[in-house]
């Protein structure tokens, strides 16, 4: 090892760079991490619930404010961590949905992340024949003849009769964002794990 006790300061500075600098540039390396690990932990976002629009939505400022609206609704301790996502799948052609569309819809749907949907009538009619939404007229929290907008009723593949979904034609909120609502309907997902949430999300989204 050199005699540092002869050396300038520079040259204490351009040794000890020489002979270090793989272990400075290492060490910054990691602070840069363990920072940028902390700083993510801290402003991470938790998704309590996830309402699902099939359609395409043509102003997202509005779909940004509606979902600072929806996130007050839902998270009453005013928690800034916790929010809900408005997340849209523009679904074009009902009859004929893009595939990569279709298997981001698809891979949500299986993986229980959608609490509520908006969906055009034709999927969800074939949907609902497969047990997809949950029965709206025996959910007890949600007044069914009290709910203005046009109630969408069906029978399940199982035989079982009820009101699986709410219009969604003329919406306030939907159109907002420009959404097309023409015959688009509003469901809750029988597999949700967020039942309350997601008839709070439902209530909200249709004015009750």
């Amino acid at each position: 090892m050199a005699d540092l006790k002869n050396m300038t300061r520079k040259e204490k500075i351009e040794y000890i760079w020489d002979y270090y600098k793989i272990h400075i540039i290492g060490g910054l390396f990691l602070i840069i991490l363990l920072v940028s690990f902390i700083h993510g932990q801290i402003t991470k976002v938790e998704y309590v619930a996830n309402l699902t629009i099939l359609t395409p939505v043509g102003d997202n400022v509005k779909l940004e404010e509606a979902e600072k609206e929806l996130t007050n609704v839902v998270v009453k301790d005013g928690d800034k961590k916790k929010q809900v996502l408005i997340d849209y799948i523009p679904i074009i052609n009902p009859e004929n949905p893009e595939p990569q569309m279709l298997q981001k819809f698809t891979v949500k749907m299986a993986a229980k992340e959608i609490d509520v949907i908006v969906l055009d009538k034709k999927i969800f009619d074939s949907l609902m024949k497969q047990g997809a939404f949950m029965d709206l007229s025996k959910v007890k929290e949600i007044d069914i003849q009290n709910i203005k907008a046009d109630k969408i009723e069906g029978t399940s593949s199982d035989g079982k009769s009820g009101i699986y979904g709410i219009s969604a034609e003329g919406n306030s909120i939907l159109e907002s964002m420009k959404a097309d609502t023409k015959d688009k309907v509003i469901a809750i997902m029988e597999g949700t794990e967020r039942k309350n949430t997601a008839v709070s999300i439902l209530k909200w989204i249709i004015g009750e």
